[in-house]
């Protein structure tokens, strides 16, 4: 029954955003003309604050949820209802943290080509990832869910870049800089990711840890799916 049904497509856009900036929001744009603002979650993560102890984890982490939430919504208006916590990949919500009432939509995951290649180990007998493509027939989330493989070739600038410019440049360059990448001047969310950018986190008394004994040693690391090799020889 379900399946001849209209099915909602329900996309989903993550990513750590690092910060947000107008590269992203190209993505969005894209996403929202396809299938409806309705339908296009951007999904993010808050600060892991288990994991302030590793320098690189500090150093590109650096924007709380509620910070990116500003950005999104300041500078490019998206809506706060759009935007969803999660708690592990960005990619791979929890049916609980997409704020969609039953099973009669097609749960759609965005990525880029080099990180399509995974979702083919992710199938399992009760559960199938596909390709998307325009046009496609979807399925009910309930046993099939797709990834959108879709790239932005005309901005080519990642967090990284944008985080070394703020570092390493001065308050002049650093104004038009924003400007380019925002499209726009605020001096409230300039600031914002001025003193994020330049201030990397030396001290946990404002994260503090909990590990050991039932804390839950260090949030049980195998479940954290975020979580690259070297991350895990730093811990």
């Amino acid at each position: 029954i379900i399946e001849a049904q209209q099915l909602r497509p329900v996309v989903i856009y993550g990513g750590k955003f690092q910060p947000f900036h107008k590269g992203h929001y190209e993505i969005y744009e894209k996403l929202v003309k396809e299938f409806g603002k309705e339908n296009v979650f951007i999904s993010t993560q808050d600060i892991n604050k288990n994991r302030l102890k590793q320098k690189a984890y500090r150093e590109t982490h650096i924007f709380t949820f509620d910070e990116k939430v500003r950005i999104m919504n300041t500078m490019f208006g998206i809506p706060e209802s759009q935007i969803i916590k999660v708690t592990r990949a960005p990619y791979l919500p929890s049916y609980t943290e997409i704020p969609v009432e039953g099973p009669n939509y097609a749960l759609i995951t965005v990525c880029g080509r080099k990180d399509s290649e995974r979702f083919s180990n992710l199938n399992t007998p009760e559960m199938t990832w596909e390709e998307y493509t325009p046009n496609k027939t979807l399925k009910s989330t309930l046993h099939n869910k797709y990834y959108y493989i879709l790239d932005n070739d005309e901005i080519h600038m990642s967090a990284t870049e944008v985080r070394n410019y703020f570092r390493e440049n001065d308050d002049t360059k650093k104004r038009e800089f924003f400007k380019d990448i925002y499209g726009k001047f605020n001096q409230e969310i300039y600031d914002l990711v001025n003193d994020r950018i330049n201030y990397i986190f030396e001290s946990l008394e404002e994260f503090p840890i909990l590990e050991g004994k039932v804390a839950g040693h260090i949030q049980h690391l195998h479940n954290d799916l975020s979580l690259t090799f070297g991350e895990l020889k730093d811990i």
